[in-house]
């Protein structure tokens, strides 16, 4: 009697360890940086992440909740999907073209008027995401949100202020 073993079918690959370059403005890693995002389960990602921006180094963390994937794939990366965001960065920074500071400037014709400066800055960060998959293991993460500066600047201690961003990231899965 012979048996014919059969192939099982391929399942579709579920990553658990992404690094992601991003590109932005005022984004929590700065300008450009890298993140390393695990993702243990597939509604949840956690992430650490490093930059920089005009003003120097950004460190951030945070997580991530995955609220709508639809794919034909099995796997979550392979999904396109909307994901909530919410965690916490630091850095040197300085805002002189928040709505904030660009009236408190209006009034002072003298030159006096100095824009706040952070050194460092801690920051709330809550964002919005679309994730795109390009690939079995890369995709294009599109991200929006908002920056609340949890601290006073060193120039001005009891200033607080908001501030938005917007990037790109290219999540590529390893693991």
């Amino acid at each position: 009697m012979e048996v014919e073993l059969q192939p099982s079918a391929e399942r579709p690959r579920h990553h658990h360890l992404y690094l992601e370059p991003a590109l932005g403005i005022g984004t929590p890693i700065g300008l450009g940086g890298l993140s390393i995002i695990v993702r243990p389960m597939a509604p949840l990602s956690l992430s650490a992440g490093a930059g920089a921006s005009f003003d120097g180094a950004q460190i951030a963390v945070g997580g991530r909740m995955h609220v709508k994937e639809e794919g034909a794939h099995d796997a979550p990366g392979d999904k396109t999907g909307i994901s909530l965001g919410a965690g916490w960065s630091m850095g040197n920074m300085d805002t002189p073209l928040t709505p904030k500071n660009l009236f408190s400037s209006m009034g002072h014709t003298s030159g006096r008027f100095s824009s706040p400066r952070w050194e460092p800055a801690h920051l709330l960060n809550l964002d919005l995401s679309l994730h795109v998959p390009l690939s079995r293991s890369v995709g294009l993460r599109t991200f929006a949100g908002i920056g609340v500066v949890l601290n006073g600047p060193t120039n001005a201690p009891s200033y607080r202020d908001r501030i938005a961003f917007f990037g790109f990231g290219l999540p590529i899965g390893f693991i």
